[in-house]
């Protein structure tokens, strides 16, 4: 249990190869480069119009415009050391999103999603990434590693794959 996303992103591996699905304005992708400090970062985003730019230009961060699980099917399997999936939160899309990255990030990498809340009360509608990341884990061998508060309760989860799975 950690009290926060900046204290999540520091216990992942650093100088790692590193997905980011959904920016919007890159708050999170900054508190990855600060805390994280990877040697590459691929922001993938349908729409980079409401992304803040004060980060970039910089030789770790990579854009790619399009669909999230579109785009990542793009890169080599077992490509990224850990995932964070911020993309469409309804449950297809976060089950899109699981079934790419599940292929794309290493054996041993991490799958890291926010938002794990069952109603957002900013957009008055559901949310499907609690139930699509409790399939994972039940379903397909994966289990927590990491817990972190936000607020709202917001939250962000990390998991693994189980060494049998």
């Amino acid at each position: 249990m950690l009290p926060d996303f900046e204290a999540l992103i520091r216990e992942l591996p650093k100088d790692a190869v590193v997905a980011e699905l959904g920016s919007f304005q890159g708050s999170s992708a900054r508190a990855i480069l600060k805390g994280a400090e990877p040697r590459e970062l691929h922001l993938i985003d349908r729409n980079f119009s409401n992304l803040r730019r004060d980060f970039l230009p910089n030789d770790v961060v990579r854009l790619h415009e399009g669909d999230s699980a579109s785009t990542l099917g793009a890169f080599p399997d077992e490509h990224f050391d850990w995932i964070h999936i911020d993309a469409d939160h309804s449950y297809a899309g976060v089950k899109r999103d699981i079934d790419e990255a599940t292929r794309k990030v290493k054996r041993d990498g991490l799958l890291v999603f926010d938002d794990y809340v069952f109603f957002s009360a900013n957009e008055l509608m559901p949310y499907g990434v609690i139930h699509a990341v409790h399939e994972l884990c039940i379903e397909d061998g994966w289990a927590f590693r990491y817990f972190a508060l936000a607020g709202r309760m917001f939250c962000h989860v990390a998991v693994a794959r189980l060494p049998d799975s």
